[in-house]
Parts: structure tokens; sequence; C-alpha cells
């Protein structure tokens, strides 16, 4: 333990650590609390925020707003509303009903279901709380630097997901389409209420900059959403722009820990103060937040997104998250007449490109890898939380200039952003030829190189037939690891998920729900000697980062047969090495080999996650019944022991777990944890050792295989050769 700040200082870097360390200094010196002391909101009017020569009064300041000349995305919310309705189609009514909920107290939170919290909800009351728990509320009545999140009785986020103002984009889509104020009124009603539960830098709702970002981009949206209702609404018109400027006005004093994190914090809060010094020209402080905020959004395009499209957190939802903060940045500098540069514009190409190759072309769903804190930055669609189809296609149309998917429901958000989806047969071809490039392979012989399925940078590998689809994570890690997850594969057929990653469920909660599902024990790959292969150094935190190093992939020239193979190095015990070889024969049958090197003996076990589903299970043989499909997973070696479980239960074979409570769970999304099914085998052996997994959609298969299998040896992929109805493939 006494070597983590060693290992800190060489992984995370001299600069980002000084930078935490300052902020924490200027944060316990009180310096923050006087920077940002608090005060009632009536105490600093919109007066104080405006230029001399704008009115202040409600009537003077809503005249002046008719005249401003910088465009957004949208100008005419109920045109927008004709073009909307023809989207949505039958599902027209879906974003009314969902605007009526939240009248009615009942939210969606993290995409998730909706529930009951009242109108107006208690703003400081912990959300989603786990059956059992005794504190549900926190006082908003402190300084927000009071607050110590680690000793909250519950996830902080349960607070803030409703103070990001997801509700706001529901009265909007709401009163686009119908044209009604009594959405506008509700807005107003939510937002005096939320006001005055949370007076500037007072309690948690003030605590992060990101979240106090993710607010004022809602605001924004709603100034400009409700812009003709707010036109004979002086006072609230007033009231909306004074939030704007004190919320932007926070944002700068604590943008030092973005910076030290460098990831979506510095993104996103980038991305409102930019905002608002390109649209509310008219504040005082609007060109230096217009300054600052492109500066960092420049620096975190740049600096955050790998050369092959992948983001520097590591994670999928996180991906989206960034990718909707640069396309809104893309879309607004070119809007404004001064586009951002062609470095930051390319970087959103890139990592649109990259999301497109990984997400399922059936459901729009991506695998579930790395922290997923349910966190969406627009909220504007009627496609499920897990369909990334409306960012893409909202991303390719601004970045790229050409849609991705066919016209769909999945359209809204581009139609928000004011990019209109081409619908001509020529442009659709090339949006669909461009996308194929990026998530199939080249039919380019068996020899080793880089081919459109690598994404090495990002560390993560597709395999692809013409029905199933295969992901392996192997990292040479650039930027700190959100999940231990080193091997980790993902299989997908006919769009679902069959091998699949938990999730995430909760960063903060009691054992043994604190950020569980982090480690490599919760995922597809292997655990040795019941460690980690990484130093878990914090609720946030590896150290020691285990590398991994592809060994090389093949296929046969018609692409039917395809091996890829990896390895990487146990950091927590030395001289052991796990090396995965995967095997794909058409859509009929895929292997995954995995060898563990090293010496003298050690205890292993395989984990699979799969869908909650009806099943069958022998010895060596787990059956699983989808879609009126029987899918069979067998097993041979590492398999003294062998369990299946359920939702914390042990539904077949031997118990050999200290706690089986996390097992057997999904988290699609933060706070939502659902039923699912954990397949592990063990073994306690001399090493090295070789476990071999078969995913057989066609029990015919296996009688015309020809393998030729080498014996495990570090550095070289477990198969020397694959023949199958004359396709061939060698290593």
């Amino acid at each position: 333990m006494h070597f983590k700040p060693f290992y800190a200082l060489r992984e995370l870097g001299l600069v980002p650590l000084a930078r935490y360390a300052v902020y924490q200094f200027v944060q316990r010196s009180g310096w923050l609390r006087w920077r940002t002391p608090t005060f009632a909101w009536e105490e600093r009017p919109l007066e104080m925020w405006l230029r001399s020569h704008v009115p202040s009064d409600p009537e003077g300041y809503a005249r002046y707003s008719e005249t401003r000349t910088q465009p957004f995305f949208f100008q005419d919310v109920g045109r927008l509303g004709v073009s909307l309705k023809a989207i949505l189609g039958e599902d027209v009514g879906a974003p009314v009903e969902e605007a009526d909920s939240a009248l009615d107290g009942r939210y969606r939170l993290f995409g998730q279901p909706e529930i009951a919290l009242g109108n107006p909800p208690n703003w400081g009351a912990f959300a989603l709380t786990p059956s059992g728990s005794e504190k549900t509320t926190v006082g908003l009545e402190r300084h927000w630097t009071a607050y110590d999140l680690n000793e909250l009785p519950q996830d902080v986020k349960l607070i803030w997901e409703n103070s990001r103002f997801g509700w706001a984009y529901s009265l909007a889509r709401a009163y686009a389409l119908t044209g009604d104020e009594h959405y506008v009124d509700g807005f107003f009603a939510l937002l005096h209420s939320w006001r005055e539960a949370n007076a500037p830098n007072k309690g948690l709702n003030w605590h992060s900059g990101q979240e106090i970002a993710i607010r004022l981009l809602a605001l924004v949206f709603s100034f400009y959403a409700f812009n003709q209702a707010l036109r004979e609404r002086g006072d609230d018109l007033a009231e909306l722009a004074m939030m704007i400027a004190i919320h932007a006005d926070r944002i700068p004093v604590t943008l030092l820990y973005a910076r030290a994190q460098d990831n979506n914090h510095l993104l996103v809060e980038a991305l409102a103060l930019y905002t608002t010094g390109v649209l509310f020209q008219e504040f005082k402080d609007s060109a230096k937040w217009k300054r600052l905020g492109r500066q960092f959004i420049v620096q975190a395009l740049e600096g955050q997104v790998f050369l092959d499209g992948g983001y520097i957190q590591q994670s999928m939802n996180y991906h989206r998250l960034a990718l909707q903060a640069g396309t809104w940045a893309v879309r607004l500098a070119e809007l404004e007449g001064d586009p951002l540069p062609e470095t930051s514009v390319d970087a959103v190409r890139r990592m649109t490109l990259w999301l497109a190759a990984v997400v399922d072309p059936v459901t729009g769903n991506a695998p579930n890898w790395g922290p997923n804190d349910g966190a969406t930055l627009l909220p504007l669609s009627v496609c499920p939380f897990g369909d990334f189809r409306p960012t893409l296609q909202a991303a390719a149309l601004t970045a790229l200039g050409d849609p991705i998917f066919p016209p769909g429901k999945w359209d809204e958000l581009a139609l928000w952003l004011g990019v209109e989806v081409a619908r001509d047969d020529t442009s659709m071809d090339d949006a669909g030829q461009r996308r194929e490039s990026h998530h199939r392979h080249e039919a380019a012989g068996d020899q080793v190189g880089v081919r459109p399925g690598d994404f090495r940078q990002s560390g993560i590998y597709l395999m692809s037939g013409q029905k199933s689809r295969g992901i392996l994570r192997a990292a040479q890690f650039h930027s700190r690891p959100g999940h231990s997850d080193q091997l980790h594969f993902d299989l997908w057929w006919e769009g679902i998920n069959l091998a699949r990653d938990p999730g995430t469920y909760l960063y903060n909660a009691d054992h043994p729900w604190n950020n569980a599902f982090m480690g490599a024990w919760c995922h597809n790959t292997a655990l040795i000697d019941g460690c980690d292969p990484m130093l878990r150094a914090g609720r946030f935190l590896w150290l020691r980062w285990s590398n991994a190093k592809l060994l090389g992939r093949w296929r046969s020239k018609d692409g039917g047969l395809e091996i890829l193979s990896a390895m990487h190095q146990y950091r927590s015990r030395e001289h052991t090495v796990h090396q995965r070889t995967i095997l794909r024969v058409e859509d009929r049958l895929w292997m995954v080999i995995d060898d563990i090197l090293g010496v003298g003996e050690a205890g292993v076990r395989i984990g699979w996650n799969l869908p909650d589903a009806p099943f069958d299970m022998d010895e060596r043989t787990l059956s699983v019944y989808l879609q009126g499909s029987r899918v069979s997973i067998r097993a041979e070696g590492i398999q003294d022991r062998t369990a299946l479980y359920r939702a914390g239960e042990l539904m077949a074979g031997e118990e050999f777990v200290p706690d089986s409570r996390p097992y057997g769970w999904y988290s699609p999304t933060y706070a939502l944890k659902q039923p699912a099914l954990l397949w592990l085998r063990s073994a306690h052996a001399q090493l090295p050792m070789r476990g071999v997994t078969k995913w057989v959609f066609d029990k015919t298969v296996m009688e015309d295989i020809d393998i030729g299998w080498l014996d495990p040896e570090m550095g070289r992929p477990a198969l020397s050769r694959v023949e199958y109805r004359g396709m061939r493939a060698e290593t």
C-alpha cells in the first residue's frame, strides 16, 4: 500500500496530480468558500449581470431579447413541432405523456421507468433509495464545501439526477408538439420550487461544476424552447436569464478540478461556458466565458479523443456523453460563424465512426463497458436509454455530413440541433458504406495486420459474422481505467447481448454494492487466485495497470473463419499471464480458449454473464433458451467446480464463493439492477492451465471442423490452423 503514491505519479502524471492537490488545498483552506459565497437570488438580480446598455427591467429585456441575432439550433419551436410529428409517427404521443407525468410528479431518472417523487419533488431527497435505507434526505442549507460526499448516507447522484433538469427537455418537447403553454407554466413552477430550495452556493446541488454545467445547458435550451411564450412573460424571461448568468459565473471557480480530471467534467463545463458566452452576449462576462469555454473545448476534444476515435474514460456511456457535448459544440460554433478548429471537428468525426462500429445495428445498443452512471446530456428521443442511434445520427449529420441510419424516430435529436436528415438513396448508400467499413472486417487473407475492426489505442477488437459479433477488450492504457476488464469478451447474436458486461449499478453504497462491478471478478474474463490483476486504490482508481498485448488476428480469405488472440500479465501475481484466443466459425460456433501461464499452482476462475433466460445445465454444458432458439455453451478444462447464479442465488452447481449477493445481476443503467445469469467454473492446479468455452449455434458444426491445437506457450495463440468446408485460416 505504501507504493500507491509512486504508482499514482507514474501512471497518472505529475500535472493532473498537482492540479488535484491544489484544488484540495484551496477547498480545505476556505478559499473556495470565500470565493463562492452564499446569497439570496434577489441579491444579484439580472441588472448586475448585464452590460450597461441593455435594459434590465423585465419588459425592456424581453424586447431586447427579440433583437438578438445570434442563432440557436432552432428559432421557431412551432415549426419544429410539425417536423417532429413527422419523425415520431405513431410515437408522437410519447413526449407529451412523459411531460404530463413530470407535471404529475413522476420522473425518468438515469433512463429508468418513471418514479413518483412528487410535484414539486424534495430536491434534497435521495431518489431510488434502496429498500431498508434509514436516511433518505439531506438538508440543503449549508455551503456546498461543507458536505463530504464520502460521508453521505446514500449515493449523491440520487440527489443530483433530478437537478440536472432532464424534465425541462420533456416539457419543451411537449410544448413544441402541442403549443400548450400549460407546459411552460409547469416548467416555471418546478423552476421556482428548485430556486427556493437551492439558494446559490447552498446545498449539494452546487457541489459539482459538472452538475451545474449540465443544469445550465438545460436552462439555455429552455430559454430558446419556450421563447415564443416568454415574449409576453417578461418576469419569467428575466428570471431565467438571471439564473443562467449565476450558473455560468459559478463554473470557472472550480474549473481546476475539471482540469485535473481531464475527462467529461472538463468538456461539459467548457461547453456550458462557451454556450452562455456565445448566446448571451448581453452579459458582462460573456466574452470571458466564451473564450475560456472554447479554449477548453478545443483542448478536451484534441486531448481526450484517441486517434482511433476512442474516448479517454474507456466507457461506452461516457463516450456517448462526450460525443453529445462535442456535437453541440461543433454545431454551435458553425452557427456562430466561427467554426472550431479542424482538429476538434475531426475528433468528433473519429468518435462518431468509433461508436458506429461498436453499436449493434439491430438494436442501437452498445456493450455496457466501463463506468455507466446513466448520464445523458441531451434526452431528446423516444428511443430507450440504451439506444445510441439518436446520438450517432445527430453526430454523423453534424460532423460527417451524412446520416448513418435510415430515417426513423432516432432522428429527433438531430432535428433539435438543426441538422437535416438526408433521405435520398445516394446519401443513404454512402452513409451505409461508411458505417460498414468501420464495423466489419475485410476478407483480406490470413496475414496479421491492422484491420477496420482494430481499435488498438482504445483496446477493443471486433469480430463479425452475418448474425453474430464479438468484441474483445485488450487495452494498452493511456489513461486511467474505470473498470478492471482486461480480456473481457462480449458476444452478440441476432441483436442479443449474449455474453455481456454486468454494468455499474451504484458508485457509492453499502457493502457489497459499493461500485461492486468494477473488478475483474464480475467480467467475462479469468480471475487468478481470487485477486484482481491491478491494484484498487480508491472508489474510482486503479493503479499498477495491467496492459494487454495483441498477439495477432487471422482469417480465411472469404472471411468465414476468424481467429483473434491477446494476452495480459497479472500485476498482482508475478510472472503469471492470461492469454485468450477466440475462434469464429461463420455464425455457427464461437470458441474462447483461456490459457493461464506461469509457475507453481494457482486457483483459476472463468466467468460468463448471460441474459436472464430459461436454462438447462449438466456437468459441462449450459443451454440457454432465447427467442425460441437454444444456445449451447460447452466447457472443457478449468472445471473442478461449477456454479450458476441468478440474482444472488445459487441455481445449479456447487457454492464456492464467500458472498454470492452481487452474483447474477445486470445493471443496464445507473441505480438499476436486474436478475441475470452468471456461470462460473473454477479449478486449482499446476500451471499452465487451459480452459475452453464453446458457444454452439449449430449442433452439427463440430463434426466438420479441423483444428490444429498448440500447447500453451506465452506469446503465441492456442491454435495453429482451422479448416472448415474448404475454408482455412492459419496463425
